[in-house]
């Protein structure tokens, strides 16, 4: 559902609204909706956080968003994507209007030429899964999911792993790992890889 009482408790605006690169909300009383952005040497980013299954009207408000920063690399974030099967989600158990990955796809990501990387998880998977297709006017548009909340190690639960994303501007790269701050150190090596996202079709990345 799209409750959110613990996500607004422990991540509450009045906190979040003050940090660097913050840019706004859909509602103003909730996190579930956000974006930010923020400039590491001369490239512009903005990442966009999204609903569980959001709404149209969400949707909406996140394409307003992206085609006032044209400038910007674009990622989007939001609970549920891709399938553990590589599926775009459907929006089935959502209880309430809402729009699943593939809806997200077409009605959002598809439009703008500066979208190049979509996230989300819900389904449990040791590994980290990726897709490539492309937008309207031609650029590469490269789908996550990633998702460790049935993983294990040493017999436990695994709860509290980061996906470390490392991007090397010259090549044009990004390298996903995973890391366990209780543990010090790095898993799932065979969920770690490196893409490539230089897109000549998309005018915030370039070749």
């Amino acid at each position: 559902t799209r409750s959110q009482v613990y996500f607004n408790t422990y991540f509450p605006v009045s906190k979040h609204s003050q940090m660097p690169g913050f840019g706004g909300l859909f509602e103003e009383d909730s996190m579930a909706n956000s974006y930010y952005t923020f400039e590491i040497g001369e490239v512009k980013w903005l990442v966009l956080n999204l609903e569980y299954k959001p709404r149209m009207s969400v949707l909406r408000w996140a394409n307003v968003i992206i085609e006032a920063h044209p400038d910007h690399r674009v990622i989007m974030e939001t609970h549920s994507y891709l399938t553990n099967e590589g599926l775009f989600s459907s929006v089935e158990s959502v209880g309430n209007e809402g729009n699943g990955g593939k809806d997200i796809f077409h009605n959002l990501m598809v439009k703008h030429p500066n979208v190049f990387l979509g996230v989300g998880g819900h389904e449990g998977m040791d590994e980290a899964f990726q897709r490539i297709d492309y937008g309207e006017k031609g650029n590469r548009i490269i789908s996550m999911l990633t998702d460790l909340q049935g993983s294990n190690y040493n017999g436990d639960i695994w709860i509290d792993p980061f996906l470390i994303v490392h991007v090397n501007e010259e090549k044009k790269t990004m390298m996903f790992k995973y890391f366990s701050p209780e543990e010090d150190r790095i898993y799932n090596v065979q969920g770690q890889y490196e893409i490539n996202f230089a897109d000549p079709l998309n005018p915030a990345i370039g070749e």
